[in-house]
């Protein structure tokens, strides 16, 4: 990967030294799959350690969502529709009192976990964990109010329930949301 690469970095990489390059630095080279695979064969308390930094207790949980935000990214990068979309993995999300910002999702049907909502959810937790003032939030809210205006979608098609944006990870006045 490094040898074919014209990426500053690995030019001068290669010019200064010889042999394998440190993971640190290949990584520069790898998109999100490879990323998501990588984390995948971490050892388990390895993945824990880096789940713990995103709140979650469980290295599997994490696993689970990069999968999943894997296959939205290559959707997204085929130009594919995701109105209707039927994911091939769904994220799981805690059960656990402490995660009540998912509660919602308990009740979604089968087909509807494997929608672009239960996505959407990861993406602003995960972000919220790592990025705490991201204007993701604010941007996705904006357009997906403007779905009905769409001639044949509706927020029904992402598995978007009616009341949405009264749950907590869609809450924009953040200090009232916890």
């Amino acid at each position: 990967m490094v040898q074919n690469s014209k990426e500053d970095f690995a030019k001068h990489f290669r010019s200064l030294y010889h042999g394998d390059c440190p993971v640190w630095a290949a990584i520069e080279l790898w998109d999100f799959g490879m990323l998501s695979r990588f984390y995948q064969l971490m050892n388990g308390s390895n993945r824990n350690d880096v789940a713990a930094h995103f709140g979650l207790t469980s290295g599997r949980k994490l696993a689970n969502w990069l999968e999943c935000i894997n296959d939205l990214r290559n959707f997204c990068a085929h130009h594919s529709r995701l109105n209707r979309r039927h994911f091939p993995k769904n994220p799981s999300f805690p059960r656990s009192r402490e995660f009540g910002q998912f509660a919602h999702l308990w009740a979604l049907q089968d087909k509807d976990l494997h929608r672009l909502y239960p996505l959407m959810c990861i993406l602003v937790y995960i972000l919220d964990q790592s990025t705490p003032n991201h204007t993701w939030r604010e941007r996705v809210i904006e357009l997906m109010e403007e779905i009905n205006e769409i001639n044949g979608l509706k927020l029904g098609d992402f598995a978007i329930p009616d009341e949405w944006r009264s749950e907590v990870l869609w809450k924009t006045d953040r200090q009232q949301a916890f």
